[in-house]
């Protein structure tokens, strides 16, 4: 997630709201989609954050549904947006 132009790594902590959603996602009541599209529209949801998803087919009805905000690679590169380092492994050396 960007906080502040910085990239921070969420957890889905068990026996909260967040585990509810993305088990539902994953395993229960709706069409199954993967375990990465689930984790990142269930912190989309609950942070009230942008979901940056290329994989339009699995997360398509659930922006609609969750009413969320979505852009792709190529909004980015649109809008010129960029990591603070050249890529995220980067990111993730210089994290601490």
């Amino acid at each position: 997630m960007f906080k502040d132009k910085f990239v921070k790594i969420e957890d889905i902590l068990i026996d909260t709201k967040e585990m509810d959603l993305y088990i539902e996602l994953t395993m229960l009541k709706y069409p199954v989609i993967g375990k990465t599209e689930a984790a990142a529209i269930t912190l989309t949801k609950f942070y009230e954050k942008t979901l940056a998803s290329n994989n339009l087919r699995d997360v398509k009805k659930y922006v609609k549904q969750f009413s969320l905000t979505h852009i792709t690679t190529a909004d980015m590169i649109s809008k010129k947006r960029r990591l603070p380092f050249k890529s995220f492994s980067k990111y993730l050396e210089n994290a601490n």
